[in-house]
């Protein structure tokens, strides 16, 4: 048994290179043939918001306020609220608390300035790794083949990751490591997996207290009382962070943070945006946006359903609590974007993925969601498909 779950490692590993091969090439790509080589495209910074005058000369800049992995180079260039980078963000208190990515590049580039992207780049496709390897042993746990962790690749936060340098991979990824390594009692890389995750973003709290209650439901509380001490360092990172907040910039809660109406889902589902362009084209992007809202309605219900099944599973506690966040992303404007609204979910996504996986029939419903949002996901990265598939045929 101990070979074969050896030999399995091995494949596990292999297929995770494979994805992550997939993902650097997706990147070098698209660098090479749609922005003339330069990588600091990839953060998608916008000529509408201010650059620190560090890092202005060489960034590729695009039209509008750019994106959220901008924001997440600026702090990596100053993780540590030593310089003056962080008071170009645009949400301070924000965007600081999430530092596990941008601290993990600067210690990889030893905080030499020049090397800082790329060690970004770097962490981001070791996440990427990671995530496909845990996958890959969690399937295997299943009786199945450690390919379909593979199917990683299609979860939302790694494609927007690998276009556009979002961090959200990173918890995606240590949300199957903490589901696997409380399943394996694994509990050195379970508590490790809990302090990064929390450090990630704040909603890795809530699969940590997910996997709390599993192992508080199983009468595990000395395992559980110790897990939930993984907390203390992002804690104790908020207060550093809120101690240093004088002279950045104040908090700028989004316009949809709690606020309109409960049914904001379903108001997008109504009433879908108009992207004025030819009719037969804007029609087809509202389909494929009512498909992608359709697949988040799904997750949601599976989570409370899986959770029904199993009440007990930390996988399906942790999705359920997912649910906890929908007051605060009630408004309509929150679901305006797939590549907006399905990072933050992702981790819901991946664990109802995981909890299905132990169901005996109709085991893979649990992907069908991902499959629903995948297609709208591509075609906001269809510029860039087609100008590299435009290359390549000339």
């Amino acid at each position: 048994m101990r070979g074969s779950w050896q030999s399995g490692k091995r494949a596990a590993a292999l297929w995770a290179l494979i994805g992550t091969g997939l993902f650097i090439g997706w990147q070098s790509a698209t660098v090479e043939r749609n922005f003339g080589g330069n990588w600091t495209s990839l953060f998608y910074t916008g000529k509408a918001q201010r650059i620190p005058p560090d890092l202005i000369r060489g960034t590729f800049t695009f039209e509008g306020p750019g994106y959220d992995g901008q924001m997440y180079r600026y702090v990596a260039h100053d993780p540590w609220v030593e310089g003056a980078d962080h008071n170009y963000l645009d949400d301070y208190s924000l965007r600081q608390r999430r530092i596990l990515v941008p601290a993990l590049a600067w210690l990889l580039a030893l905080g030499r300035w020049d090397l800082i992207d790329f060690a970004d780049l770097a962490i981001l496709s070791a996440f990427v790794f990671a995530g496909c390897y845990w996958a890959s042993l969690w399937i295997m746990l299943q009786g199945d083949s450690p390919a379909w962790g593979l199917a990683y690749m299609i979860v939302p936060s790694t494609l927007v990751a690998a276009d556009r340098c979002t961090i959200d991979v990173a918890t995606s990824s240590l949300t199957i490591a903490l589901l696997l390594y409380s399943r394996l009692k694994r509990d050195r890389f379970l508590f490790l997996s809990a302090m990064a995750i929390c450090l990630s973003r704040e909603t890795g709290l809530l699969v940590l207290l997910g996997v709390i209650l599993s192992l508080a439901f199983e009468r595990q509380w000395r395992r559980g009382l110790a897990l939930s001490t993984a907390a203390i360092p992002a804690l104790a990172w908020y207060a550093y962070v809120y101690l240093h907040r004088e002279g950045a910039s104040r908090p700028s809660i989004p316009g949809w943070l709690g606020k309109g109406s409960p049914l904001g889902i379903f108001i997008r589902l109504t009433h879908p945006i108009d992207y004025h362009l030819r009719p037969a084209i804007d029609r087809m992007v509202q389909g494929l946006d009512c498909v992608a809202l359709a697949g988040m309605l799904l997750a949601f219900g599976l989570a409370v359903f899986y959770w029904s099944r199993n009440r007990t599973g930390s996988a399906q506690i942790t999705g359920v609590l997912f649910l906890l966040l929908l007051p605060l992303v009630s408004s309509a404007p929150f679901w305006d974007a797939a590549y907006g609204y399905s990072r933050p979910f992702s981790p819901l996504l991946v664990s109802i993925a995981m909890g299905s996986a132990h169901a005996r029939a109709y085991r893979w419903v649990g992907m069908v969601p991902i499959f629903l949002v995948l297609p709208r996901l591509l075609l906001q990265m269809g510029p860039q498909i087609a100008g590299i598939f435009h290359v390549y045929v000339r």
